[in-house]
């Protein structure tokens, strides 16, 4: 027991160095706007096949958390390839209130790729992801407005032996293509939370996420912890 502790210590030291130095890289550059909050529920089956189906639904609050942004409802698949990798797809429906305090619907569309790489009680996790998104405008009057980003983002995580308990730390970074002007960098997600698996079946998160643009008009940062209930089939 005492060896398994000492070797973990290492890690642990690791993984805290890790997280620091992505909020420092992240919060050097950039004015926080905003304060907001998300509540989300995820119902998640797996199949012996190795297909996994979630259906997720997230609500957001902006304003420092006093009015009301958007409903997502997220329906993804994935399915588990050899040697860590998996490839997941998803679709998202959003219902949001735009500057104007007017209802309108947008929609997006989603595919990655996933590696993970078991250093236990550490993990490393990788994800490609190509994200088509638009709205309803959008879709009536402008196609050429569509918008494409890819996204890249690097996760470790950390599991508290002969606990519940778990920690994660992930980074985030877009880049849009096919813009009018040139493919470019435009926004990054950093966060940090901690796990915490009530049964088997079901977990409790919590995270905290920096959310920050660049390179466009008007760029809005944010921070927005959410609490994120999750079950299993």
């Amino acid at each position: 027991m005492m060896m398994m502790m000492t070797d973990s210590v290492p890690h642990t030291r690791l993984l805290l160095f890790l997280v620091c130095l992505l909020f420092i890289c992240t919060t050097l550059s950039g004015q926080v706007t905003d304060f907001q909050t998300a509540w989300e529920a995820r119902l998640m089956k797996e199949f012996k096949s190795g297909r996994d189906l979630g259906l997720s639904i997230e609500q957001r609050f902006r304003e420092n958390s006093i009015m009301y942004d958007r409903t997502m409802a997220t329906l993804e698949g994935s399915y588990k390839l050899a040697k860590g990798f998996d490839i997941d797809a998803g679709a998202r429906w959003i219902i949001m209130k735009n500057t104007r305090l007017e209802f309108e619907n947008r929609f997006r569309l989603h595919a990655d790729l996933n590696y993970k790489i078991p250093l236990k009680p550490l993990s490393v996790s990788l994800r490609t992801m190509v994200q088509y998104g638009f709205d309803e405008q959008v879709l009536r009057e402008e196609p050429n407005l569509l918008k494409l980003y890819d996204r890249n983002r690097i996760e470790l995580g950390y599991h508290f032996f002969g606990t519940k308990w778990s920690v994660q730390a992930g980074y985030e970074l877009y880049t849009q293509l096919f813009n009018h002007e040139k493919t470019a960098f435009c926004r990054s997600k950093t966060t940090a939370g901690v796990s915490y698996d009530i049964n088997p079946r079901s977990s409790l998160n919590l995270t905290y996420l920096y959310d920050r643009e660049f390179n466009q008009a008007n760029p809005q940062h944010a921070h927005m912890p959410t609490l994120s209930y999750s079950y299993k089939l």
